[in-house]
């Protein structure tokens, strides 16, 4: 038996099936076409999670009951953050990386 033999070419149908469920999740909700860019204020900032923290979700866009994208942020992590806005008074940051809003 050959090392290739033991890993899948392809993920398994169970992930698949997680993601198409994820995607229906999101295409479900009523998602904003606005960009948000014209709100708050724009920039190149970091921040850190606080040691001791509980784990954060990442939103699919700034408001407290939008869908999670499925990723978060956990205790100690730096991400880098373009914009800094407030929606429903709640500061929200938008990460760099494209993966969403996190709120502070």
């Amino acid at each position: 038996m050959f090392i290739d033999d033991l890993i899948a070419p392809h993920p398994p149908p169970i992930f698949l099936f997680c993601y198409q469920i994820h995607a229906l999740y999101l295409k479900s909700y009523e998602m904003d076409k606005n960009e948000f860019w014209d709100e708050g204020v724009i920039g190149r900032y970091f921040y850190r999670m606080v040691d001791g923290a509980l784990p954060q979700w990442i939103r699919a866009y700034p408001e407290p009951d939008a869908p999670r994208t499925g990723e978060g942020l956990f205790p100690g992590e730096v991400i880098e953050v373009v914009q800094v806005l407030s929606r429903g008074g709640i500061v929200f940051l938008r990460v760099a990386d494209g993966r969403g809003y996190v709120n502070s």
